[in-house]
């Protein structure tokens, strides 16, 4: 009674072996089941914390690049200023600029600031404030521009050595 006879194979199979292999897939089935509950939550908030992750990163790119915007305009704005021979305007215009905002504006501002001293005879302000801004910048190019125009500076107030001991590290 308890065998049965498989038509296709011709083997003789036990009802009961297979009645233990739908137990087994029925227990399999339950506890797959069972682990889906138990992390089906823990799942979701992992893909909603990656979503909420992306959706910030997206976010703080955006702010930066209206933010650079923004800089950029006001910068623009200066640089109008000064081309139009406005030199206070612009002077009060770079000031906030090297402050705020992202870092190669803020250098820039500041080197034009500087430009806006020597335009107006303040030399040593000019040459204090590019050697400052060589020693802040960590841009290679930046640097090197800001220790030329301090190199310039120096030529028209003194001595070749200086000029040479200035000019040096950017020709290393």
């Amino acid at each position: 009674m308890g065998q049965a006879k498989h038509e296709k194979s011709g083997r003789v199979t036990n009802d009961s072996d297979s009645f233990i292999q739908e137990v087994d897939e029925g227990l399999r089935e339950e506890r797959l089941m069972s682990q889906a509950r138990r992390y089906a939550p823990w799942a979701a908030a992992g893909l909603i914390a990656v979503l909420a992750g992306i959706g910030g990163w997206q976010l703080w790119r955006g702010e930066t690049l209206k933010a650079a915007q923004r800089q950029s305009d006001a910068f623009a704005v200066a640089l109008q200023q000064a081309a139009n021979g406005d030199i206070d305007a612009a002077k009060t215009a770079f000031e906030p600029l090297s402050t705020r905002g992202p870092q190669a504006y803020r250098l820039m501002a500041r080197m034009e600031h500087a430009a806006m001293l020597q335009s107006q005879g303040d030399l040593q302000a000019a040459l204090t404030e590019f050697d400052t801004i060589a020693d802040d910048a960590r841009d290679p190019v930046m640097r090197a521009s800001a220790q030329l125009r301090a190199a310039y500076l120096v030529a028209d107030t003194q001595d070749f050595q200086a000029v040479q001991a200035r000019v040096q590290p950017i020709i290393d």
